[in-house]
């Protein structure tokens, strides 16, 4: 599902926004949370899937990089390369297919290709997953960070 269709742009968006406005503060972060899993669930089960999979697997390496101080630069290579294969996988694999195809004139002939197409919005995740892992790795706690209210 496209962020222009009718359904998103008539329906979704206006209780969104109004749902933004109501809700109290402490809530706003649950309530989007919310909405944004509603989004990703009406554009297929696989996707949300993907992202719930990929958000657990970015929480699991800023664990293991705020809690070992010796291996830490070690793991944040490593979150940081796995976010980046996972984005390589979804946006560039048939690029990057075509290009091998290419440049080996068909002595190749590479075939492969992601099983579906890219999820809406995946370029932002994988680099708000990157930031996230740079944020703990520097030590930039919430309790270090300025209070924002909304």
């Amino acid at each position: 599902m496209g962020f222009t269709t009718e359904t998103i742009m008539f329906i979704f968006l206006p209780v969104t926004i109004l749902l933004c406005i109501c809700v109290p503060g402490k809530l706003l972060n649950w309530c989007a949370l919310l909405l944004s899993a509603a989004f990703y669930l009406s554009a297929g089960m696989e996707t949300a899937v993907v992202f719930a999979a990929f958000i657990l697997i970015s929480y699991i390496f800023g664990y293991l990089i705020e809690k070992a101080k010796k291996y830490n630069r070690a793991l944040m290579v490593c979150a940081v390369g796995v976010a980046v294969l996972f984005l390589t996988y979804y946006k560039y694999l048939v690029f990057l297919r075509d290009n091998i195809n290419q440049l080996s004139g068909g002595a190749l002939h590479l075939t492969f290709s992601p099983a579906t197409a890219a999820p809406l919005g995946i370029s932002f995740l994988v680099f708000s997953a990157i930031s996230y892992f740079s944020d703990v790795y520097m030590g930039a706690t919430a309790d270090s960070l300025p209070n924002v209210a909304l």
